[in-house]
């Protein structure tokens, strides 16, 4: 520093009071302020370097004023830069399909997106409306099927499903005419049931009424009448 062992004279001293100027002296407190420092950088002269700092702490790593300030320099710069304790009111700004406004009453705005597949975000207006028009129609009592992908339940066996539906796959050669038909003529061997008078005419063929009908057992055709004549 620039004063060392200097005694700066107490308020209503002279300097004839002062026994030795050569002597070690002390300096009374607060009678030095910043105007009797010679401040800079060069011999004998005070800088921030020269100002130790009293504790260290986790966040300041410098020993002095000086490696202090040049460490947090860019911080405090960047947060003097701020607006601190600055009162906002949030509110509901503009809303469209996919996107709605957070306004602040004193800061910058918020948009706030629709999700994806990626993100999170807002459910967007068209998404909501699929949500509501699949849930009225997959859990309502009664809906109509419209394709194969309505209808997903097992079918039950050697049983056939009669329905009037769009969109479920068929089989066009069994259809109901074909189907009643075949249980019309339905037979088992063996047990074959006459279902009709006309039934003995087409498996027999035609007889005169004063003809005798021969039967013969085996298999194959039927024979045809034959010409005798009753009472021949």
């Amino acid at each position: 520093m620039a004063i060392k062992h200097v005694t700066v004279k107490a308020p209503g001293n002279t300097l004839a009071a002062v026994a030795d100027w050569n002597a070690n002296h002390t300096i009374e407190a607060n009678t030095i302020n910043e105007t009797h420092i010679d401040w800079g950088t060069g011999a004998n002269q005070v800088s921030a370097v020269d100002i130790l700092i009293a504790d260290g702490g986790g966040i300041i790593a410098g020993l002095n004023v000086e490696t202090a300030l040049q460490e947090n320099r860019t911080a405090i710069d960047l947060n003097s830069a701020k607006n601190t304790n600055v009162t906002t009111n949030l509110s509901l700004g503009a809303i469209t399909a996919t996107t709605m406004i957070v306004a602040s009453s004193d800061g910058a705005d918020a948009t706030l997106i629709e999700a994806d597949t990626d993100d999170a975000g807002l459910l967007g207006a068209d998404k909501w409306d699929e949500i509501v028009a699949n849930t009225a129609a997959k859990h309502a009592k009664q809906h109509a099927i419209t394709t194969a992908a309505d209808h997903t339940s097992t079918a039950t066996p050697a049983q056939i499903l009669k329905a009037d539906a769009n969109g479920l796959p068929v089989d066009a050669t069994n259809t109901d005419a074909e189907v009643s038909d075949a249980v019309t003529k339905k037979h088992s061997q063996n047990t074959d049931t006459i279902l009709g008078t006309d039934c003995v005419a087409l498996d027999h063929g035609a007889a005169a009424t004063d003809m005798v009908i021969n039967v013969s057992y085996g298999v194959g055709d039927p024979p045809a009448a034959n010409t005798t004549t009753i009472g021949s």
